[in-house]
């Protein structure tokens, strides 16, 4: 009686089978989202595949896929300005700045209140 030759199967064959080829598609879309991402913004980017070997009885190991993790920069933002004051309160004017004394002098120009 002739026992058949067990079925070899490469790591990448083995990935690209997994969960009907779902986890490829997947890992496929997150390399693409890297790529467009990159390319519009540069910066750098990190594709982190893991596996998670466990034995299963005398011969057999189970490989489980954590998540495919996608880290890409963040979207730069320019910075605002406020005042703040001790509490932590923000202010868009200046809380330590007092009003400047002015009056108005006939014709329109501006004059310090001290006669100036």
């Amino acid at each position: 009686m002739n026992t058949p030759e067990p079925r070899k199967i490469t790591f990448h064959e083995f990935v690209g089978d997994m969960h009907d080829g779902a986890f490829v598609r997947e890992l496929e879309a997150k390399h693409k989202e890297a790529l467009a991402h990159l390319m519009n913004k540069r910066g750098k980017a990190e594709l982190t595949l893991k596996f998670t070997y466990t034995p299963a009885g005398d011969n057999g190991v189970n490989i489980q896929p954590a998540p495919i993790g996608l880290k890409l920069p963040a979207k730069s933002m320019r910075a605002e300005f406020v005042y703040a004051d001790d509490n932590g309160q923000s202010y868009l004017d200046d809380p330590n700045q007092t009003e400047l004394p002015f009056t108005i002098i006939p014709g329109g120009s501006k004059k310090a209140a001290s006669g100036q």
